[in-house]
């Protein structure tokens, strides 16, 4: 503001100048061409010419006329003092602008900075079902339930606390889509997980309606196969998230040679095996479909709060 300040102090002082320069001549609208009293002086009259010589000194010089309207005051003057004003309202409009846009900078790398703070302390559950086995309950040659155990762990630096869950083990035809709206809640001993503790099994359960024999008949013919899939809503430092998991269950020819790349062990080498065993000779096979990196979901979790 001080450069504008002095740009018109100096405009003013040569406005002075200028002014007191022009008053020095005569106000009125004569030019060197004419005389006093309105005739024009011309060379077809030689003797009025003579009788009326020309007076540069009764007007002003052309440097002095332009510089007149330029600073004269008050029109010159005011024209440069109206755009100093804009100059300098430009100026501070600028200046307002590049602050707002520093202060917006500064907030927007303090939240980055916190965010990336809270991503670091937050909690981290690992689901997986991969290294477990699935387990089988018979009676005689009657199925009394299957069971896959889940296994979740927080590899976090902050306790999550559980909210919605979900696990279910089910059985689709061939053709049949992979679709379930039943929400079994899952078995966890507690509603919160703490870091660095061990893992956390929780079970869940299936019950066909067909005999144990059938059964492991129908999955290795593929006529009907067995999945595994859910999902746990956690909190974590004022954030929602949720993990999906998904799992199919593979059997495994004893006759392929695949069982040891798996870590499974045939206890009938050269026997048949029962019916049970051939159920749980199998691994289970993440679900590309089911099994999710989690995500958050908070915006989601107010709504269905609300």
């Amino acid at each position: 503001m001080k450069k504008y300040l002095l740009g018109f102090l100096l405009i003013l002082l040569v406005s002075v100048l200028v002014s007191g320069q022009y008053e020095k001549y005569p106000h009125d609208s004569t030019t060197p061409s004419q005389d006093r009293d309105g005739s024009t002086v011309g060379t077809g009259n030689p003797q009025k010419a003579a009788s009326h010589p020309k007076q540069p000194q009764d007007y002003p010089p052309r440097w002095l006329r332009v510089s007149y309207q330029m600073f004269g005051w008050p029109n010159g003057i005011t024209v440069w003092a109206l755009f100093l004003t804009l100059m300098a309202i430009a100026e501070q409009t600028n200046a307002t602008k590049d602050a707002a846009n520093a202060a917006y900078g500064s907030l927007s790398f303090a939240e980055a900075q916190m965010e990336m703070m809270r991503e670091k302390e937050r909690a981290r559950l690992v689901v997986d079902a991969r290294h477990a086995n699935l387990d089988v309950e018979v009676a005689g040659d009657n199925l009394i339930h299957l069971i896959a155990t889940v296994s979740v762990r927080n590899i976090g630096a902050s306790r999550a606390f559980i909210g919605r869950t979900s696990g279910t083990l089910i059985t689709k035809l061939r053709n049949e889509p992979l679709e379930n709206d039943d929400y079994s809640p899952l078995d966890l001993p507690e509603q919160f997980i703490d870091p660095d503790n061990p893992l956390v099994p929780t079970k869940v359960y299936c019950f066909p309606t067909t005999t144990t024999s059938t059964f492991a008949e129908c999955l290795e013919e593929g006529t009907f196969s067995l999945h595994f899939f859910g999902f746990i809503e956690y909190e974590t430092l004022g954030l929602w998230r949720r993990k999906e998991f998904g799992y199919d269950w593979k059997i495994v020819d004893r006759n392929s040679g695949l069982g040891g790349l798996y870590g499974l062990s045939d206890p009938y080498p050269n026997s048949p095996r029962p019916a049970r065993d051939r159920i749980t000779y199998g691994y289970w096979q993440p679900n590309e479909e089911r099994d999710k990196p989690e995500y958050p979901i908070s915006g989601e979790r107010e709504a269905a709060d609300q």
